[in-house]
């Protein structure tokens, strides 16, 4: 992303009119930077994992009502007899 803010701000650097992409491509330098922060900070080590985990066979997620079994399936539609009528009713 750097490479096309970077060929962006180049092409963009010395207009008048250029401005406004230049305030948005350091906006989103700015935000990248402050998003690889809040990463380091607060997902440092990636997703944690319990080593000391049960079998999926056995798990049963804590809290909640287990649900009904899913309704079956309407039945299928009724079929029409052929006819040279178009079937949107023209």
């Amino acid at each position: 992303a750097e490479f096309y803010v970077n060929k962006i701000l180049v092409a963009e650097r010395n207009k008048d009119s250029g401005k406004p992409h230049v305030a948005w491509c350091k906006a989103l330098k700015e935000l990248a930077m402050a998003l690889k922060a809040y990463v380091k900070k607060y997902h440092a080590t990636g997703p944690s994992w319990n080593m000391q985990g049960v079998d999926l066979k056995s798990y049963k997620p804590a809290g909640g009502i287990a649900s009904a079994a899913a309704p079956p399936p309407p039945p299928p539609p009724e079929r029409r007899s052929r006819s040279r009528r178009p079937p949107w009713g023209l």
